[in-house]
C-alpha cells in the first residue's frame, strides 16, 4: 500500500509504532509495548527541532535494526548498519509499484541512482526478522 501511494507522486513517511495491548506478560507471542519506533536525525533533542525533523522525513523506522551515518544526495544513498550480535543483514532498495531495485547482504550499503526508479528506499531485515525503512527519496 505504501509503494502504492509513494508510485502516485504523494509523499508518506513510514513511520513505525507498537500496537501495545499487552502490558504484564512480556513474550514473543504477545503484543508488547518496545516493538516499533522511530529515529530522528536532529541537531537538537528540543520539541519543536525533532517535530521539524520528522515533517521533513528525517527519520528511519524501526522494530529492531539500527542505521548510522544515513547519507542521500541526488545521486545515491549510503548508510552503515550497527552490527548487534551475529546477526545477518539483508537490504532492499525498493523503487515504483514495490519493485526491488537491488539486494545488498552486509552492513554497508551503497546504491548509485540509475535515475528511473521515481523514488528509492531501503528496507533492511536482520537474520532475527527485525527490521528498518527508511524513507522514500524522490528522482525527478
Amino acid at each position: 500500500m505504501w509503494d502504492h501511494m509513494l508510485t502516485q507522486k504523494k509523499v508518506i513517511y513510514g513511520a513505525a509504532t507498537d500496537d501495545s495491548h499487552d502490558y504484564r506478560d512480556f513474550a514473543p507471542d504477545k503484543h508488547n509495548p518496545g516493538r516499533g519506533w522511530v529515529v530522528v536525525r536532529s541537531e537538537s533533542g528540543n520539541q519543536d527541532s525533532l517535530i521539524e525533523n520528522m515533517r521533513n522525513g528525517n527519520f528511519y523506522s524501526s522494530s529492531g535494526v539500527s542505521l548510522d551515518d544515513l547519507e542521500s544526495s541526488d545521486h545515491h544513498i549510503e548508510f552503515s548498519i550497527s552490527q548487534i550480535g551475529a546477526f545477518l543483514y539483508s537490504t532492499k532498495l525498493i523503487g515504483e509499484n514495490g519493485r526491488v531495485l537491488k539486494e545488498i547482504s552486509g552492513n554497508k550499503i551503497k546504491y548509485e541512482f540509475e535515475g528511473n526508479e521515481g523514488y528509492v528506499r531501503a528496507e533492511v531485515m536482520d537474520s532475527d526478522g527485525a527490521f528498518a525503512w527508511t524513507q522514500p527519496i524522490f528522482l525527478s
